[in-house]
């Protein structure tokens, strides 16, 4: 007989099927050998094949005892809540089997099941679950992401990944400022940003908190030497979540970069990027070299007074060429060569005198 198959066929044993070389070919020389022939089914069950062909009477098999095989899927045994807060830990956290081809959980599997927004959102916190006898439980498992609907996707290596039902997720508690309006990238010494800055009170998926009216932002100097906030320093009450600031002003040192950290209400603060800070108007006058502290009526002091047009901050007004004018402050009868023009802000005086009683003058 060199004609004809033999088929194989589960003749017992629930849920099994033959899933490769279930059929030999033709026979040779009477004999129809199998190659590759392949069982999936329920670990634990016994299984029976019956053999088929040429019209010939059947037979069957010894028991096949099936163990289960490899790690191959991901299979969602317990959905998680169907909806919830951001940043919620979700009240019925999700249970993940690994499973091989044939639905038998791998008991003998330690992997790390991870859990992620399959898209859109923004993280999940606590995404990660370690399979015990291969169920993988979650715990604290929350989804931070902007109102609307979504599902996880499970994954865990080479696996076939598990993809959860839609969730539904709904505004959070606020846990975070979010400066949504960065302030101006430099400023003017002493004078009120261009551009003044917006915080929002957000949850962790940056759904503003538009409940939140009470309770105020505040800013502070948060990088950058010698820089204060002279004014507009708090924004007051926050109104629906949004906190604006209205005549916010730095003084500091000419062409320091500067940061503003912005706290309130418990929440986590937020850093601005950097503001570059410029010299403001001139303000003040401050004598940088002193001149001399004794001399002869009529004589030039022997070391002349160097006076600097600067801002309220301190940093030298370079672009001021003003006149600067010395005089006795009380008594006296003059004073010679009394002026001086600044050049970039520096007003060197050359063959200042003073003419007076003997006695002691300061200048002014």
């Amino acid at each position: 007989l060199s004609t004809g198959t033999a088929t194989a066929a589960i003749f017992s044993g629930a849920g099994g099927t033959i899933t490769a070389g279930g059929t030999s070919g033709t026979f040779a020389s009477g004999v129809a050998t199998f190659a590759g022939l392949t069982l999936t089914g329920t670990n634990g069950v016994n299984y029976t094949l019956k053999f088929t062909g040429d019209s010939l009477t059947s037979a069957a098999t010894t028991n096949v005892a099936m163990a289960t095989g490899a790690a191959a899927k991901l299979v969602i045994t317990t959905p998680g809540s169907t909806s919830d807060a951001s940043g919620a830990a979700l009240a019925t956290q999700p249970v993940v089997t690994v499973e091989d081809s044939a639905g038998n959980v791998v008991t003998s599997d330690g992997s790390t099941v991870t859990a992620a927004i399959t898209s859109g959102g923004v993280s999940v916190t606590s995404p990660t679950a370690v399979a015990s006898s291969g169920v993988a439980t979650f715990s604290g498992l929350a989804l931070n992401a902007a109102i609307g609907s979504y599902t996880l996707t499970f994954s865990d290596g080479a696996l076939t990944t598990a993809v959860s039902a839609s969730i539904s997720v709904t505004l959070g508690t606020a846990t975070q400022l979010v400066i949504t309006t960065q302030p101006s990238g430099s400023a003017t010494n002493a004078v009120a940003l261009a551009q003044q800055p917006v915080v929002k009170a957000e949850d962790s998926g940056g759904n503003v908190e538009t409940g939140l009216s009470t309770g105020s932002a505040t800013a502070a100097i948060f990088s950058g030497a010698g820089g204060t906030i002279t004014a507009g320093g708090t924004s007051g009450t926050f109104s629906s979540g949004v906190a604006t600031f209205a005549g916010l002003t730095l003084t500091g040192t000419n062409g320091v970069n500067y940061t503003l950290k912005f706290t309130g209400d418990a929440l986590t603060s937020a850093a601005t990027t950097n503001v570059a800070m410029a010299t403001g108007a001139a303000s003040k006058l401050v004598i940088t070299t002193p001149g001399s502290t004794s001399d002869a009526s009529g004589a030039a002091l022997a070391t002349q007074p160097v006076v600097t047009v600067e801002d309220s901050a301190g940093n030298v007004v370079t672009g001021d060429g003003s006149t600067v004018t010395a005089a006795i402050t009380s008594g006296g009868v003059s004073v010679s060569n009394n002026s001086a023009v600044a050049s970039s802000g520096v007003a060197t005086f050359s063959g200042l005198a003073l003419n007076a009683a003997i006695g002691s003058y300061t200048l002014t």
